[in-house]
């Protein structure tokens, strides 16, 4: 069975300002969703985001990993969180074949738009991402 975990996690300098940066790497199938969601909540408590921001960001790694399952040609399921002032930025990958198109008229789009924003999706170079922003309340 292939390994699952958090890859790497790294503190980059962004415009003087520190971020950090968590990705986490599991098989891409559904059963390791999960644990996607569970380093997201770990990443959120980090970020000292709300309790309801904190269960928004697992709906929308929930969510984000839904939509891009269907179109994995294979592993890993990538999970990668920027930390950085102000905000969180996600950014859910699979390996995905150029032509493929992710799902944005389904309900787990819908849900994934209410939570999040600056929402955006891409597919190239045999990669199919789902992107987002999560606003640090204070």
């Amino acid at each position: 069975m292939p390994s699952a975990g958090i890859s790497q996690i790294e503190v980059i300098m962004n415009g003087g300002r520190e971020a950090h940066v968590v990705t986490g790497q599991v098989p891409a199938r559904k059963e390791f969703v999960a644990a996607m969601r569970s380093l997201a909540t770990s990443v959120g408590a980090t970020h000292e985001l709300t309790v309801d921001a904190i269960e928004d960001l697992q709906i929308a790694v929930d969510e984000a990993c839904t939509l891009v399952l269907p179109i994995a040609t294979g592993s890993p399921l990538e999970v990668r969180f920027q930390l950085v002032p102000g905000h969180l930025a996600v950014s859910v990958s699979v390996p995905a074949a150029n032509h493929s198109a992710i799902d944005t008229d389904s309900l787990a789009w819908t849900v994934l738009a209410a939570v999040t924003a600056e929402l955006d999706t891409s597919v190239a170079g045999n990669c199919a991402t789902i992107s987002f922003t999560k606003a640090r309340e204070v």
